[in-house]
């Protein structure tokens, strides 16, 4: 499966595979639950560069009619705008400075599918064009495809699995919001990791994300809870990058909808509360070659040359687009050891089998993998991949040696080891001032998405905090 031409993602989806999931949905199929009343609306969902979607409700007739192959628009800031949907300035486009105007949005037909969440309710993924019908490159959809592209450049296609943490908590979003977002009951009372019983709320939630997922046609894995109190995860089987990056940007979308459903608030917030458990999006990344083989890693779990060659570009190029897969001030305090249980990588490091590294090589033969463990679950999916893809396709690329031993012991505690960014500031002013990244990703793409960090670490720093109060108010 390949990158369309264009910059779009046109995976060849056999639906009727073995383990298809039935949610998904041919044209054909949408006219006919169109025409039967079955269905009644479509969504069509912008992925933007928060990681949520965004976009309008149509109804599915006049969607069949004027949207599914025409076509439709949106107003361009949908790129270039913070979690509160402000309209922010200094982008190429999409700004008050550019007369906030539109994009056309292309519906994309392997993307349709039902939206099991919601009555009589399709949804579809769309991407963001200019007026020539070409994608705007910083959107993360085709970010992700560019990738893709270079990738195939060299003989090669990937594999992509994701594995997603949400915190749950026993309140509903409205109650939490009365709170502050502050002293939330967690769903579970104790660490409920690898636990085969759960309260019944949380039992219920768990139903519920399981359901939609089968209903929305998402290939639900497995579902588990974690070391948080009230912590889930939840993994799909891994497929073609730009569906697998796609199924997560949705099952987002379903999991906020079945914790409204079940009373419940569910966060994927990298780090919801200082001292507590942060959660994560691990990417689990497979290669196959033209005659099918996966040239990563050899019958016996080693990296081959290849496998040396891609982990190699991994550990020269993911601090320089760090950005891409920690893009919140809250990311970074996941990667801290003395704030809280880890899990996470301090250390940009690799190892075989090993949960303290960045990069955990895992399997044999062709289950052999790089799982990458930087993400946490705030991540954007598709820009998450595209930045784990350009390090490796940079590092088979130039044939980049791998210096590092594999660490066996705790890289928590590794002196040596070259340090994660600290701060989103840091990881922005890294991925501005690299001529390799702007090389890698495009420099369009990498002033873009420096441009939205600083606006976001900016607002964080003009913002004044609980714990100046609770430090400097009687103390000052």
């Amino acid at each position: 499966m390949t990158a369309a031409a264009d910059g779009q993602s046109s995976p060849a989806v056999d639906r009727h595979a073995e383990g298809t999931p039935q949610g998904v949905l041919s044209p054909d199929e949408l006219l006919e639950k169109t025409d039967s009343g079955e269905i009644d609306t479509v969504l069509v969902a912008v992925p933007g560069p928060s990681g949520l979607l965004r976009g309008k409700a149509y109804d599915a007739g006049y969607f069949a009619a004027h949207v599914l192959g025409s076509g439709t628009h949106a107003a361009a800031y949908l790129l270039t705008t913070d979690p509160d949907m402000r309209v922010l300035p200094g982008f190429a486009f999409g700004g008050w400075e550019h007369g906030a105007g539109d994009v056309w949005l292309r519906a994309n037909e392997a993307t349709l599918r039902i939206a099991g969440w919601a009555a009589r309710t399709a949804l579809v993924l769309a991407d963001p064009c200019d007026r020539q019908g070409r994608p705007i490159p910083v959107a993360p959809r085709a970010v992700l495809a560019r990738q893709l592209h270079r990738l195939a450049d060299l003989g090669l296609t990937a594999s992509l699995g994701v594995e997603s943490e949400a915190m749950v908590y026993d309140i509903d979003y409205q109650g939490a919001a009365r709170r502050g977002w502050r002293d939330l009951p967690p769903a579970a009372d104790h660490n409920t990791d690898y636990a085969l019983t759960h309260p019944a709320r949380l039992t219920a939630l768990i139903d519920r994300i399981r359901e939609t997922s089968y209903a929305t046609g998402l290939p639900l894995e497995g579902i588990k809870t974690e070391a948080g109190a009230g912590q889930l995860e939840v993994t799909f089987r891994h497929g073609e990058p730009m569906m697998s990056a796609d199924q997560h940007a949705v099952y987002k979308l379903l999991a906020h909808q079945a914790a409204e459903h079940t009373g419940m608030a569910l966060t994927f917030m990298a780090k919801p509360f200082t001292g507590r458990d942060g959660n994560s999006c691990h990417l689990h990344l497979s290669l196959l070659d033209d005659e099918g083989r996966n040239p990563l890693v050899d019958g016996h779990g080693r990296l081959t040359d290849l496998g040396r060659h891609a982990v190699a570009g991994c550990l020269a190029t993911l601090n320089q687009v760090a950005v891409l897969m920690l893009p919140n001030v809250n990311s970074y305090k996941r990667l801290h050891t003395d704030t809280s249980p880890l899990f996470a990588p301090t250390t940009l490091s690799w190892g075989y089998d090993n949960r303290t590294c960045a990069l955990r090589v895992l399997g044999a033969g062709g289950s052999g993998r790089i799982e990458c463990r930087i993400p946490g679950a705030d991540a954007q999916p598709h820009l998450a991949a595209a930045a784990l893809i350009t390090a490796v396709v940079h590092g088979i690329e130039q044939k980049l040696p791998l210096e590092e031993q594999p660490v066996a012991a705790n890289a928590y505690d590794d002196p040596h080891a070259t340090r994660m960014p600290r701060t989103l500031s840091e990881a922005a002013a890294r991925m501005h001032d690299s001529a390799e990244a702007a090389e890698l990703l495009g420099a369009d793409v990498l002033t873009h998405y420096a441009q939205a960090a600083w606006h976001e670490a900016d607002y964080h720093q003009r913002r004044v905090s609980d714990l100046e109060r609770e430090r400097g108010f009687s103390r000052s």
